[in-house]
């Protein structure tokens, strides 16, 4: 059989597959607001952000109280302790790999 992965998600936290990931979400993040013309205030409110919820921050979930309902919250907890527990093994069958253009 064939192996179809639709838009793969980055490797565990801290693997260089899925900092490569994030380079390239936060490269698009920065066109993006440079097209719309407010790319100095965006990454304005990103720094002031990131300085009050300190260095932590960066590497703990962002969720502000209330605003996620709590199955949801369930879920996302249980995705990321999938996500973070999962050590890649090789694969030797086919795979088709289908990615969205963003």
């Amino acid at each position: 059989g064939i192996a179809v992965l639709v838009d793969p998600t980055p490797g565990p936290r801290g693997s260089l597959t899925r900092v490569g990931h994030r380079l390239v979400f936060v490269r698009e993040r920065i066109e993006l607001h440079r097209e719309r013309r407010d790319l100095s205030r965006w990454l304005a409110r990103k720094v002031r952000r990131r300085t009050k919820a300190g260095p932590a921050a960066t590497s703990a979930p962002r969720r502000v109280e209330g605003t996620i309902p709590p199955a949801r919250a369930r879920f996302l907890e249980e995705m990321r302790r999938l996500r973070d527990g999962y050590e890649p093994q090789p694969f030797t069958g086919q795979i088709a790999v289908f990615r969205s253009p963003r």
